[in-house]
């Protein structure tokens, strides 16, 4: 199953913040049976590691537990996108649609690949919810 994946859900993931999350357990088994193809904007490992150096600054969890998080996001093996081909849909998205283009990044590619949206962003599911399905944790 190809799917959308954005950082705010794979962060979440991996912290084990969304475990009664059915979008989690759907997400989790489909990893582990390795039929999960899941696909985002190059921006991702980014801003997956900036939320994971966050919390360690923050003193939520340590830098061992920061550091091997984002090796459990690598092992899903996401295929990134590049930017270059999503960037001006994503700027019009953003204006339009009041997100950050940081955001709009993976909405545009979930439209252009007619994909659902997997996020923990109840704020961008409810700016984007009538253009995609999202699934929400």
């Amino acid at each position: 199953m190809k799917f959308v994946l954005d950082a705010s859900f794979a962060v979440a993931w991996v912290a084990g913040e969304l475990e009664d999350s059915a979008a989690v357990r759907e997400f989790s088994d489909r990893l582990s049976a390795g039929t999960a193809q899941p696909q985002a904007p190059e921006l991702f490992l980014a801003e997956s590691a900036n939320a994971l150096w966050k919390s360690v600054r923050r003193g939520l969890r340590t830098i061992e537990d920061g550091v091997e998080m984002f090796g459990n996001i690598l092992e899903a093996e996401v295929e990134l996108h590049r930017h270059r081909d999503l960037a001006t849909p994503a700027l019009d998205l953003a204006l339009r649609r009041g997100i950050s283009v940081y955001d709009a990044l993976y909405v545009a590619l979930a439209l252009r690949d007619v994909l659902p949206l997997f996020t923990a962003d109840q704020r961008l599911a409810g700016a984007v919810g009538d253009l995609l399905e999202v699934v929400t944790a």
